[in-house]
């Protein structure tokens, strides 16, 4: 039995074969030619012939197989990015959200070397890294024309909605979302 798929944006071969069964994929943009199979034993391999590389996968099931899961992956995802243009503002956006999570992950990091590994806890470089995610939250609202202040006191007002009372747990269980979402734009709204 065999299955074509033809993807205009790859280039390369990729066969799948499952106990005899060919899935023959025919991929365009796409660097180098894959095959995945399952043995009589059910053990699945992977040979990229470009690099040369074979690698086996204990598993009894093709579906569990990470060949299958990636290819099965890709589909709810390609073409995500095949009509995004980004303009200045969507760059600036962008550049400032994975700076941000680079920066925070850097603070734990830091905590996890502290916590698990017993290394001192270094306050110089978590006072550094929490200025680096300043500076992104600053660069964010400066992208989105709005200045940290009128971030934070519309935080403090959303989370007076949340918490009149201060923090507790029945509070945090049932957040009114829509409530929160007025706060927000009212504040957002007197900015102007």
């Amino acid at each position: 039995m065999k299955i074509v798929f033809k993807r205009e944006d790859w280039r390369g071969v990729s066969n799948h074969i499952i106990f005899g069964k060919e899935y023959e994929v025919k991929l365009v943009g796409f660097q180098g030619c894959d095959s995945h199979f399952i043995d009589e034993e059910g053990s699945a391999r992977s040979t990229n012939f470009l690099k040369g590389n074979i690698h086996k996968y204990s598993t009894k099931n093709f579906s569990d197989c990470f060949a299958s899961y990636q290819t099965k992956a890709f589909r709810t995802g390609e073409g995500v990015a095949t009509e995004i243009v980004l303009n200045e503002e969507l760059c600036g956006l962008f550049y400032g959200a994975i700076g941000l999570c680079t920066e925070s992950g850097e603070i734990q990091d830091a905590i996890k070397q502290h916590v698990f590994y017993g290394e001192p806890l270094d306050k110089v470089n978590l006072k550094e890294e929490i200025g680096d995610v300043l500076w992104f939250i600053s660069y964010l609202c400066t992208i989105l024309g709005c200045t940290i202040d009128e971030i934070a006191t519309a935080n403090i007002k959303k989370l007076e909605d949340r918490y009149p009372n201060g923090f507790t747990r029945e509070d945090a269980m049932k957040r009114d979302l829509k409530k929160e979402r007025e706060t927000l734009e009212k504040e957002f709204s007197n900015e102007s």
